[in-house]
C-alpha cells in the first residue's frame, strides 16, 4: 500500500498545503487561492489540497480550471466537503492525484454503512486517483458501534492512506491518537496527520506519521480565517526536512528471551521450562506450586517498588540508568513492555540502539548496572508492575538522542 503514495511523493513524508478558499466574493476567493498557491509552493510544500471550507463547489471548480490553464507544477488533490460523489467526478475530470474524504468509516450506523462502503469501493475502483480517508475525524459523529481499532482496520480497506485528526480545525492532533492508529495500521500503510500540526510539533509527529495536511498554521493569524504567510510555511517545512531520511523512529515489541536480552541483563523464567542457569528451584504440594531463585536475585540488598503505568503504544523521550545497581522487573496481572539500550560511555541513549521487550507474568528481567531504560508500560493497556533495586545510589534521566521513539506492538493480521 505504501508504494502508491511513494510514487506520488518519492522523497517521503509529504506536507499537503490546504487551500481553504477564503474571501468575500467568488473573485476574491479565486485570487486568494492563487496567491496562497504561490506562497505555499515558495515555502516548499509538496502538494495542494483544494477544499470548499469557506467556498462552495463552484469556487472549487474555478480554482481547478485556473490550475488547468496554468498548472502550478505541484501535486494537486481535492477535499470536497459534504459531497464525495462530486469529489470523485471532479478528480477524474481534472486529472487530480488524490481525493480526501473526511470520513470513510465510523460515521454511519451499520445499516447505512454497508451501502456507503459498497458505493465507495465502486467509485474508488473506477478512478486512478488515490483516496485519503479519515477515521474518527474532526467534526464527524461516531455511529458505527465498533471500537476505534475496528473502524481503523475497516478504513484501511477503504482508502489508500488514513488521515487522523484531533477534535477541530487548527487544534492539535494528540500524539497518543496518532500512535494508536500507527499501532493498528503498522509501518507499511500510510498515515497522515490531518489537523493542528505546527513547527513545534512537526518533527515529533512526522517521526510517527507519513505525511501531514496543514492549513491553519500557514496563515498569518495561525487561524483558518487568515491568509497564508510564506514565512510560516518555510518555518514548518524546515522542521519536516530534518526528519526526512532519518532512521525509522518506530520500534516493535519482541518477546523477551535470554539470548536477545543478554546485552542488557539476564532473564529468569519462573514458570514453564527449566531455567538454563539452573538457578530456579521449584517445589509443589497439594493445590500449590512455587519457584524461587537459588542464588540472591540481585548482587546487593535492594528495595521493593511498585509502579502504575499506561499502555501500548507509547513514546520514549527520556531514559534513565542506575550506574551502581542492578534492577529486577516483574509483573503479575499482565505482560509489560520494557525499552532498553545497552550500558556504555555515551552521555545519552541513542534512538537507533533501543530495543523493546515484552515480559510476561512469571518471567523476571534483571538489568545490568548502567542499562538505559524507560518506565515499563502494559502491553495490552494500563497496568501495575514491580521492581527491585538498590535505591538512592544515583539515577540520571537523559533525552533520547534522535528521539522520540514510538513503541508499537506488531499489528494483528
Amino acid at each position: 500500500m505504501r508504494a502508491k503514495i511513494e510514487i506520488l511523493f518519492p522523497h517521503g513524508k509529504p506536507v499537503l498545503g490546504m487551500l481553504h478558499l477564503g474571501g468575500a466574493t467568488p473573485e476574491e476567493r479565486l485570487a486568494r487561492a492563487l496567491a496562497e498557491t504561490r506562497d505555499m509552493i515558495a515555502g516548499g510544500v509538496d502538494a495542494l489540497v483544494v477544499e470548499n471550507y469557506f467556498g462552495d463547489p463552484d469556487d472549487v471548480r474555478r480554482v481547478l480550471e485556473a490550475f488547468e490553464r496554468n498548472a502550478p507544477g505541484i501535486v494537486v488533490g481535492l477535499n470536497l466537503l459534504r459531497d464525495f460523489r462530486l469529489g470523485f467526478e471532479l478528480v477524474d475530470e481534472f486529472g487530480l492525484s488524490f481525493l480526501q474524504i473526511d470520513s470513510v468509516c465510523g460515521h454511519l450506523p451499520p445499516d447505512e454503512d454497508a451501502d456507503y462502503a459498497a458505493e465507495l469501493a465502486e467509485r474508488r475502483a473506477a478512478t486512478d486517483a488515490l483516496l485519503f480517508g479519515g477515521v474518527r475525524f474532526k467534526y464527524q459523529p461516531v455511529k458505527s458501534g465498533r471500537s476505534e481499532e475496528e473502524d481503523v482496520r475497516l478504513g484501511m480497506a477503504r482508502a489508500d492512506a488514513l488521515v487522523v485528526t484531533g477534535e477541530a480545525t487548527g487544534q492539535g492532533t494528540d500524539n497518543g491518537k496518532i500512535l494508536r492508529f500507527r499501532a493498528v495500521v503498522g509501518t507499511d500503510y500510510p498515515l497522515i496527520v490531518g489537523a493542528g500540526m505546527t513547527a513545534a510539533t512537526a518533527a515529533d509527529q512526522m517521526r510517527i506519521a507519513d505525511g501531514a495536511i496543514v492549513g491553519s498554521y500557514f496563515k498569518d493569524s495561525y487561524k483558518d480565517t487568515g491568509i497564508v504567510d510564506v514565512a510560516h510555511v518555510r518555518e514548518l517545512m524546515e522542521e519536516v526536512r530534518k526528519v526526512r531520511g532519518a532512521p525509522p523512529a518506530t520500534i516493535r515489541i519482541e518477546p523477551i528471551d535470554a539470548a536477545a536480552f543478554a546485552p542488557f541483563g539476564k532473564v529468569l523464567a519462573m514458570e514453564g521450562s527449566a531455567d538454563p542457569d539452573e538457578n530456579i528451584v521449584r517445589t509443589d504440594g497439594p493445590g500449590w506450586s512455587d519457584a524461587y531463585t537459588h542464588d540472591p536475585l540481585l548482587a546487593t540488598n535492594a528495595s521493593l517498588g511498585m509502579t502504575r503505568s499506561g499502555g501500548t503504544p507509547f513514546e520514549v523521550r527520556q531514559m534513565e540508568r542506575h550506574p551502581n545497581t542492578q534492577e529486577a522487573l516483574f509483573c503479575a496481572e499482565g505482560p509489560i513492555v520494557l525499552v532498553v539500550a545497552a550500558a556504555g560511555p555515551q552521555v545519552r541513549p541513542d534512538a537507533g540502539n533501543l530495543r523493546a521487550f515484552s515480559i510476561p507474568p512469571g518471567t523476571v528481567a534483571v538489568m545490568h548496572p548502567g542499562t538505559w531504560h524507560d518506565a515499563c508500560r502494559g502491553l495490552h493497556g494500563p497496568t501495575t508492575y514491580y521492581w527491585m533495586a538498590r535505591v538512592r545510589t544515583g539515577t540520571e534521566w537523559q533525552d533520547v538522542e534522535g528521539g522520540p521513539v514510538s513503541v508499537v506492538a506488531e499489528p494483528v493480521a
